[in-house]
């Protein structure tokens, strides 16, 4: 799964900008704490490599009143790492007239800087100190945890990179299959593209938009079809791999969203796992539903639409015009007891407050790998059943073709 907020990829002539997908800090502060993450720095007495928490790994850590861009305790001992951005922080190349509020940030550096060195080891550095380095050569990136952060890309460099799996994420990109690819393919007439686009009438053979008419009347419609090419496609890495690895041709690659990969769901889906399995040796049906609808609501929760949340309330008839009058009122439903008379209304309002915290990029994830699943499937069947064995069979819905 795509872990750690996201670094962005913005295509800007030949090169990508990079930047990072959270607030309260800035890409060069991360490029030193992960380059500080590879060094001797975070290895203690016994050889251990220890792992720093930053804003990219388990969140800034909070000390007394004072959040810490790097942290770690070694050997019994704290260690603060501190970024000073020049901009943002007065006493180094910018003067305080060019920054915001400089005296008071001022008196909270000061503040902080003597409560942690009262309480461990605190190393700071400053933008300008840090880009000395770089220019001088004096980090490696090769090494870090999040792979490239200190490099500046080209799409052919970003393409190897997604090839030989050195980096992780989405990428918008074009795909074309080759005709020479497609022939190769023989009867296998099985567009390894899936993807939602409108179809028109015109793309529709006389026994599919028979189809079309009977179950919907028009012959103009959104829906996701399977294609040898596509434009601007949002794909997760791992599935432009098994593309490249098939002979699609990838360009035009115009963003891309770097993560660092993880197991995060191993225990969930391991737990959902084992329900199964031990409902299958008991023979217990209900047991085998609940797992299914467990892992299924799981796999939902990460895709909700917080948007779509009502407040619901219960009031007699004395108080419904009050509440009707709210302006977040959306709609009412009458309750009645078992002589139809009313009793009660239920109404629903628009949340005042919608707090997104849903980690949509998982379930983005999932129905990419979905989608990687389907195609290792289908194309393993073809590189070892007998040619010329598919036969093509529709489904009721005229949508999926079936071998």
């Amino acid at each position: 799964m795509p872990l750690t907020p996201g670094i962005l990829w913005t295509l800007n002539g030949s090169r990508f900008n990079k930047s990072v997908m959270t607030t309260g800090v800035s890409l060069v502060a991360m490029q030193w704490l992960y380059w500080l993450q590879s060094t001797d720095e975070c290895i203690d007495s016994q050889g251990n490599r220890i792992q720093l928490q930053h804003k990219y790994h388990r969140g800034e850590k909070k000390i007394g009143p004072y959040e810490i861009d790097g942290y770690m305790e070694k050997d019994g001992e704290h260690y603060f790492y501190e970024f000073n951005g020049c901009k943002f922080h007065p006493g180094c190349c910018v003067p305080d007239s060019e920054i915001l509020n400089a005296k008071s940030k001022r008196r909270h550096w000061i503040g902080k800087e003597k409560y942690l060195r009262s309480i461990g080891t605190l190393y700071v550095i400053t933008e300008c100190e840090w880009e000395i380095m770089i220019r001088n050569q004096c980090v490696i990136d090769s090494q870090t945890d999040m792979p490239r952060i200190m490099v500046s890309d080209t799409q052919e460099s970003l393409l190897g990179a997604i090839s030989s799996g050195e980096v992780f994420g989405f990428a918008v990109l074009d795909l074309e299959t080759p005709e020479s690819v497609r022939e190769s393919f023989g009867d296998f007439l099985f567009p390894p593209i899936i993807r939602k686009m409108k179809v028109t009438e015109d793309m529709l053979s006389p026994y599919m938009e028979e189809r079309v008419n009977m179950r919907q009347g028009k012959c103009e419609f959104d829906t996701l079809v399977q294609t040898y090419n596509g434009k601007q496609l949002f794909l997760i890495t791992p599935l432009i791999q098994f593309y490249l690895k098939l002979g699609l041709v990838a360009s035009n690659v115009t963003q891309f969203i770097q993560y660092i990969p993880g197991k995060a769901l191993k225990p969930f889906t391991q737990k959902v796992y084992n329900m199964r399995c031990d409902a299958s040796r008991e023979k217990d049906e209900a047991k085998s539903t609940t797992a299914k609808l467990f892992g299924n609501s799981g796999y939902g929760k990460t895709g909700e639409n917080v948007e779509s949340h009502t407040r619901v309330k219960y009031v007699d008839e004395k108080n419904f015009l009050k509440e009707a009058s709210k302006p977040f009122f959306k709609k009412e439903t009458e309750i009645t007891n078992e002589n139809g008379e009313p009793i009660l209304f239920e109404m629903k309002f628009d949340k005042k407050i919608v707090k997104d915290d849903k980690p949509v990029h998982f379930c983005v994830a999932i129905l990419q790998y979905s989608k990687l699943l389907f195609m290792n499937f289908m194309y393993f069947l073809h590189d070892h059943l007998e040619p010329g064995s598919f036969k093509p069979v529709y489904c009721d819905t005229g949508k999926i073709m079936l071998f």
